[in-house]
This record gives structure tokens, C-alpha cells and sequence, in this order.
């Protein structure tokens, strides 16, 4: 019987599960309504969730000085990227057979571990057999060697290697151990859900554009990237997703289109997760769009099972935005440079984006006042709101702003 394969790939130090009442992240919240348990309905006959914590996350007993450094440097720099596509890929190859479905899910960094691992599934595949021909050993080492030879293929320091050499060195690996390649076989992602992605391997001020691999893999099923709009360091630039491997399919009767990024309020976690609950109305609303399209917007033998008992959210569009400019890094002194994100004036905007506009006051942090965001100001349909002047009483829609703003079933304004 085929199953769902659910990778989660959590954000910059992120790891859930730790404390009663800790602060979650949308990855991990999902991870925990979808994944096999004691306490859950799900049947692991028809489904396996995977839980990968993200980059500079504290392990347990690294409390000595040395190991906190050098955790606090990859969440910094984002080194170890490597390392985590590496545990993904054997979390998957360990429980894979043919015909299964395989989910990747990220946050952040994590998001940008999400596809790079689906660019691994697309030129590698699922290995199969060893060198000597021998069925695939499932030993953790082993697996964790053929899947390293795997990633090594495709990415060398975290940035990917030239497009022929990647070619070349996967067709490699795919004779080598006998890889099951591609949709029909289920060794492709799926789908694939993120977060806002950002700059895996450092602060963008470091690094050249060519060093973030933007390739879209033509063989996954579904894609869908929710980003934020009021991110506000210039080290969480987002890194843009397709190019290359961009496939736009014909319109398919009764079904979602395969790739589209939305865009909502909120900075960079208020769209991913991670504030404390009584702060994290905004970041509901997209984990709940994420939930309704895996839940009911793809086709029914594909769709994810999740346990609501374990996941109740509560999504306002006057939700509580954040601002980690105001707060520095790290909670420290040392506050992060600012840069308006680049939101293209055709963008797809949330039916949220376009209720919180309307909104008389809403809370941006630290005051209450209309939301105006710089980046919106040019949107061809965002920017009516900076020309009207606002009116009427409390924190009410305003008809005449919205009632003409309708969505399609996605949840979304189509530019």
C-alpha cells in the first residue's frame, strides 16, 4: 500500500518538542498533527511524518562553551546546511518504497533545505541497491554514506555545483546504486509546502547570487511558497524560487496549478511560526491555508492525513506583527541592517493582506496604527489603500475597500 512520506525541515534554531509551553513553529506544528503516536489517529501504514530540527539548534548535553559557539555560528552563517539536506534525504530513503508519496515542508533555512532536497530527489532518486549490487542496506551509517554520495553530487559547501558537473556526478550515482527516478515511480517530491526561504549558507552580504540554488524541479507535483511581506533585515532577503526548472502545466480540470507563491502580513515569523501562542494570530492564517490545501485542494488519494484534535488554530487578520529590528539580535544590543522587501506589483496577495489594509488600527508591535507597508506601496491592487485616507469607526472592514475583493478557493487574490 502506497503511504505519505511528511519531511519537516525546521527553521535557524528551531527545534519543537522541548517544553509544555515553548513557542512552535508552523513546521513543527503541523509535524505534530500529521505524525504517528500514542495520542494520534494517524496509521502508519498510511502515512510517516519526519522531524528535522533546524541548523545551530542546541543538542542535547552541548552545554560546554565550545559546542554553543559553534552552534551559534551556524545559526549566523547557516553553516551545516550540507548536513541537513543529508538527514532529510536518509529519513526518507530509510521508510521509502515504490509508489509512495513524499511531502517536504520547511520554514526559513528549513525551506530552503526543502528544495534542495527536492532538487536531490530529481537528478538522484531513490538508491535502491549498494555498489556490489546487493539490496540498499538500511544500516543508519550506510545509509547516511549513500546519502551523502548523493547530496555531494549536487551541492558542495551548500552551493550547488555547475549544472553539467551536477548532471554528470547524479548520473553517476543513479547507475552506481540503481536510483528509482521520478513521479511515476514516486521517488519525486510531491509536494513540497515552505515558509518564507531564505539564504541558506550565510548573510546574503557574504555571498553572491549565484551561490542559492533557485532551480524548481519540473517533476513535483504541487508547490506552494507563503512569504512574508514585512521582513525587515537585510539578511533575510528572501531567495527567489524557479528559473531553471520552471514548468508552468496546462490548466487540469479539478485541479490546483502546480507552482505559486503567496504572499501575507507579517515579518518573517509571523508568516513561519515560532512567536509565543497568544502572539501568533498571523502565522495561523498560513498555517491554516497550508492545511486547507493539503487537506482538501489536492486530489483526494494524495491528500495528507492530520489529526485535528492536535492542531487548533486561531487566524485574525488584526493579528499581533513583529518587528526583530526593534529587537536586535538576539535579544542583544547589536540591531540587524534594514531592507524593505522587493514584492513584485503583480504579487499574489492573501485575502488577509487586503483585510488588514482595510482595518482602521491594527497592532504593528509596539503601537497601533493602519497597516501601510513600504513594500506594498506600488502593488497595482495594494496601493489604493496609501491614497484613501482612512475612515469610519473601530477596527472594522471597510466595504467599500473590500466587498469587491473576492478569492478564489486557494485563499488568494490572483494578480
Amino acid at each position: 500500500m502506497a503511504k505519505n512520506i511528511l519531511v519537516f525541515a525546521d527553521g535557524t534554531g528551531n527545534e519543537g518538542g522541548l517544553l509544555p509551553d515553548e513557542s512552535r513553529t508552523n513546521v513543527y506544528k503541523l509535524y505534530r498533527a500529521t505524525r504517528t503516536g500514542p495520542d494520534s489517529i494517524i496509521d502508519p501504514k498510511k502515512q510517516l511524518a519526519l522531524y528535522v530540527p533546524g541548523i545551530g539548534t542546541p543538542m542535547p548535553r552541548h552545554d560546554n562553551g565550545w559546542d554553543r559557539l559553534k552552534e551559534t555560528v551556524q545559526q549566523m552563517f547557516g553553516f551545516g546546511i550540507t548536513k541537513k539536506i543529508i538527514d532529510c534525504y536518509v529519513a526518507i530513503i530509510g521508510v521509502w518504497e515504490p509508489g509512495d508519496r513524499i511531502y517536504l515542508f520547511g520554514f526559513s533555512r528549513g525551506a530552503y533545505t526543502a528544495r534542495c532536497l527536492a532538487h536531490v530527489l530529481e537528478l538522484c532518486g531513490i538508491p535502491t541497491k549498494e555498489r556490489n549490487g546487493q539490496p540498499i542496506s538500511l544500516d543508519p551509517s550506510s545509509l547516511r554514506r549513500v546519502a551523502k554520495d548523493a547530496v555531494s553530487s549536487i551541492y558542495w559547501l551548500g552551493m550547488p555545483r555547475d549544472g553539467a558537473q551536477a548532471d554528470k556526478r547524479a548520473a553517476q550515482f543513479r547507475d552506481a546504486y540503481h536510483s528509482q527516478v521520478g513521479r511515476a515511480a514516486g521517488a519525486s517530491a510531491y509536494f513540497i509546502g515552505i515558509w518564507d526561504a531564505v539564504a541558506a549558507i550565510g548573510w546574503q552580504r557574504f555571498f553572491p547570487d549565484w551561490a542559492y540554488d533557485r532551480h524548481f524541479p519540473s517533476d513535483i507535483q504541487y508547490a506552494r511558497h507563503l512569504q512574508s511581506i514585512d521582513e525587515g533585515r537585510k539578511d533575510f532577503k528572501r531567495v527567489p524560487w524557479g528559473g531553471s526548472g520552471t514548468v508552468k502545466w496546462p490548466d487540469r480540470q479539478g485541479e490546483p496549478e502546480q507552482f505559486d507563491q503567496i504572499w501575507f502580513a507579517g515579518n518573517h515569523s509571523d508568516v513561519g511560526g515560532s512567536y509565543p501562542e497568544n502572539e501568533s494570530r498571523l502565522s495561523d492564517i498560513t498555517l491554516a491555508w497550508m492545511v486547507e490545501f493539503i487537506t482538501q485542494k489536492i486530489p483526494e488519494a494524495g491528500r495528507v492525513m492530520i489529526d485535528k484534535d492536535l492542531l487548533r488554530l486561531y487566524p485574525s487578520a488584526d493579528g499581533m506583527m513583529h518587528d526583530e529590528c526593534m529587537v536586535g539580535m538576539g535579544g542583544t544590543a547589536f540591531k540587524w541592517a534594514k531592507a524593505v522587501r522587493e514584492v513584485p506589483d503583480t504579487a499574489q496577495l492573501h485575502l488577509t493582506v487586503y483585510e488588514r489594509l482595510a482595518m482602521k488600527s491594527v497592532r504593528n508591535f509596539t503601537s497601533y496604527g493602519p497597516y501601510r507597508p513600504v513594500a506594498l506601496q506600488n502593488h497595482l491592487k495594494a496601493k489604493k489603500y496609501f491614497e484613501v485616507p482612512i475612515r469610519g469607526g473601530d477596527d472594522a472592514i471597510q466595504s467599500d475597500s473590500a466587498e469587491k475583493l473576492s478569492a478564489p478557493s486557494s485563499g488568494a487574490v490572483s494578480s
